[in-house]
């Protein structure tokens, strides 16, 4: 059964278990053992590592909604638990993200840039209805579209121990570990590294004197930030928009607001940030943002990907 969205990025091939189906690949019986959906009618199984069969594995893989924004601190979460007919467990599971998908010519390990690696910690049961949370974050580092989830370690680095002795119920699972997983999660936890990416906001210090465009003393040292933090983020430009408050004539209130932004742009320049990477513009008085003239007289800020 095909699973939108979803694929596979190797010659490994995960299966689908759903609740449209009987016998082999249904929900909550199927050939691996016996486990109810965490979330909708559908899991998935994967190989992610065992005894006899180590060298194979298998993953999935997913395009992202939209890109990701450099400096966001994303949310990964999702669940999985031992099929119940696995004789192996492994004690962490990895995931990455990439700019581009990935597809290899081979069944075994996959290595991708970017990886983290996440403990596997709960519970280890053959209860129908208990699944195990593994949630981490990562800090992107902006573009990546690509999510791909499944064991990226090589034999030496994970942990693979017996979760009973016997034989298997199933011979395919005899010595590998086989999980289930489900309810794959990648939100923005709302966190941002400083400044916030692909959004428009504000200095907490920098607004203007009436008829100034000085920069005031105490902004100075929030300019000096946002430089370092471009400094860091080669990747981002910076748009700067200048506004006054609607004393004075239009033509006079234009003029005022270009002097603004040019007053920043030259405190960005004399600390390092490349004018290729500043963009400009001045409204005047044609955007304000509250009753009061203070906050009316500043100049605001965008940071985008290149």
């Amino acid at each position: 059964m095909p699973l939108n969205h979803w694929f596979s990025p190797s010659k490994g091939t995960p299966d689908l278990f759903s609740g449209c189906s009987i016998m082999y690949s249904g929900v909550p019986s199927n050939w691996a053992g016996r486990s109810y959906t965490k979330d909708g009618d559908n899991y998935i199984g994967m190989y992610v590592g065992g005894s006899g069969y180590h060298e194979y594995r298998e993953y999935i893989m997913t395009k992202l909604s939209q890109p990701l924004q450099a400096g966001i601190t994303y949310a990964v979460s999702f669940f999985l638990r031992p099929a119940t007919y696995t004789r192996f467990r492994i004690d962490s599971i990895q995931f990455g993200f990439t700019d581009n998908p990935v597809n290899v010519p081979h069944d075994s390990v996959i290595s991708v840039p970017n990886l983290i690696s996440s403990k596997i910690i709960g519970r280890d049961t053959n209860a129908t209805d208990l699944w195990n949370m593994v949630i981490s974050e990562y800090v992107a580092e902006g573009g990546e579209t690509y999510f791909i989830l499944g064991n990226m370690r090589p034999e030496s680095q994970y942990e693979v121990t017996q979760r009973y002795d016997g034989v298997s119920k199933s011979d395919m699972i005899s010595t590998s570990a086989y999980y289930f997983f489900d309810f794959i999660e990648v939100t923005s936890s709302g966190h941002v590294l400083e400044f916030p990416v692909e959004e428009s906001f504000n200095l907490q210090t920098l607004y203007f004197e009436f008829n100034s465009y000085d920069l005031p003393a105490e902004s100075k040292d929030e300019i000096i930030e946002l430089s370092e933090f471009l400094l860091k983020h080669n990747d981002l430009n910076l748009a700067i928009s200048g506004h006054t408050d609607e004393k004075g004539s239009p033509q006079y209130n234009q003029k005022l607001s270009e002097e603004r932004v040019h007053s920043v742009k030259t405190m960005l320049i004399e600390w390092g940030i490349s004018q290729k990477r500043i963009t400009t513009n001045a409204y005047g008085e044609t955007v304000p943002i509250s009753t009061s003239d203070q906050q009316n007289r500043r100049v605001e800020f965008k940071l985008t990907l290149h």
